[in-house]
């Protein structure tokens, strides 16, 4: 997923970590860590940054919030949303 974010085909990356959460099912804490589930999110919050969605992404951070357990970067993600969404 990183090599196609790298690539900027941010479209495919949506898709990629689509199919991850549906491998991981309703209970994605019984498959991984939640620290990996905090980065895999984070990743996803990213993409919709770089894709320019802010009001998506917020709303994502903002439904996911437990699963991005570190605090000091969700609000970080969410302030520069804010601020950019803001601006558009």
């Amino acid at each position: 997923m990183v090599a196609v974010f790298m690539t900027k085909d941010y479209k495919v990356c949506c898709e990629i970590w689509d199919s991850i959460m549906q491998i991981l099912g309703d209970d994605p804490l019984s498959q991984l860590k939640l620290h990996e589930l905090n980065e895999l999110f984070l990743f996803r919050v990213k993409i919709f940054e770089a894709m320019e969605e802010y009001k998506k992404g917020i709303k994502f951070v903002l439904k996911y919030r437990n699963f991005i357990v570190d605090d000091p970067r969700r609000n970080e993600c969410l302030a520069d949303m804010y601020m950019k969404n803001n601006q558009t």
